[in-house]
């Protein structure tokens, strides 16, 4: 149950996309593209986001996505991009073997957000629109957790969760394990 679609009314975990450190898309090597002060800032973040495609996947971030959905949890992917990268990101998800989900961005084009508001919008976005239960938002950033903790919405860093062990992860999004299922599976 990881589509959306099948999730509604159920509950779902959003996991930052991508970032300049640390999401589940490697974006580390494109950072230099944000540094040029004599281009345009949007220019540049376009630059950047562009740049998707060729970003690397941080292996244990994706293994955690592959643990929620293997729990039945649906999957949404948050990302800072405007509309005009889903596309790309979605590509780029399918070609390195995530899990079905989908992709919220950044909308109107232009349209700045703190990454943590952006990230609580897209969250309530998946509780109104869609009916989810959003049961846990992963990021990159300590600061976009305790936005989102300070607003209501349950968050840990990727750091965080990887630390984690099996139990604590369970209780943490409030999952119940079935009678027939090994108690000793891992995360990370």
């Amino acid at each position: 149950m990881t589509d959306i679609a099948q999730a509604a009314g159920g509950p779902v975990v959003v996991f930052d996309l991508l970032g300049r450190t640390g999401a589940l898309a490697d974006m580390s090597e494109f950072g230099h593209l944000l540094e040029d002060k004599q281009v345009r800032r949007m220019d540049r973040w376009k630059a950047f986001f562009a740049a998707i495609p060729q970003a690397r996947v941080i292996e244990e971030h994706r293994d955690l996505v592959g643990y929620f959905a293997g729990l039945g949890y649906g999957i949404a992917y948050s990302s800072d991009c405007d509309i005009s990268t889903i596309a790309d990101s979605q590509e780029w998800l399918t070609r390195h073997g995530f899990p079905p989900g989908r992709v919220l961005a950044r909308t109107p084009a232009g349209q700045s957000h703190a990454r943590g508001v952006l990230r609580a919008k897209h969250s309530r976005n998946l509780q109104h629109r869609f009916r989810c239960e959003v049961r846990l938002v992963v990021d990159s950033d300590a600061d976009v957790r305790d936005f989102l903790t300070g607003n209501g919405l349950p968050a840990v860093t990727y750091a965080e969760l990887l630390e984690m062990g099996t139990r604590e992860v369970r209780a943490l999004v409030g999952y119940e394990v079935p009678a027939d299922m090994s108690r000793t599976a891992s995360v990370g």
